[in-house]
C-alpha cells in the first residue's frame, strides 16, 4: 500500500472514534492485546515505511526503500536519513537537533 492509497483508506474511516476514558488497568489490557495503540506518531510513520521492506541501493551502503520505490527515483541518500529520523525518534531519542 503506498501513501496515496494509505490516506485515502484513512479518509473512507471517517472521524475518529469518540473520546472515551479508562481506567489505567484497562488501558494496559488494551496495549496488551494491541501494542500499536500507544505508538507515537513516528513509530507509526517508521512502521509504515519498514513494513514494505527494503532492498540495497544504487551504491554500497545505500538502502532504497520500497515504500517511495513507485513516487521518488533517485533519492535514496535523503529517503534514507529521513526513515533514519523516524527510527531515532522511535526510539525515545532526542529528535530536534537532528532536522
Amino acid at each position: 500500500m503506498d501513501l496515496r492509497q494509505a490516506l485515502e483508506q484513512a479518509a473512507k474511516q471517517g472521524a475518529a472514534q469518540q473520546e472515551r476514558i479508562l481506567h489505567l488497568n484497562d488501558y494496559l489490557d488494551l496495549v496488551k492485546a494491541n501494542p500499536t495503540v500507544s505508538a507515537s506518531a513516528h513509530a507509526r510513520v517508521f512502521d509504515m515505511v519498514t513494513r514494505q521492506g527494503s532492498q540495497p541501493g544504487a551504491q554500497p551502503e545505500e538502502v532504497s526503500y520500497n515504500f517511495f520505490a513507485d513516487e521518488l527515483f533517485g533519492m535514496d541518500v535523503p529517503l534514507e536519513r529521513i526513515v533514519r529520523y523516524f527510527d531515532s525518534a522511535t526510539q525515545g531519542h532526542e529528535t530536534r537537533r537532528r532536522i
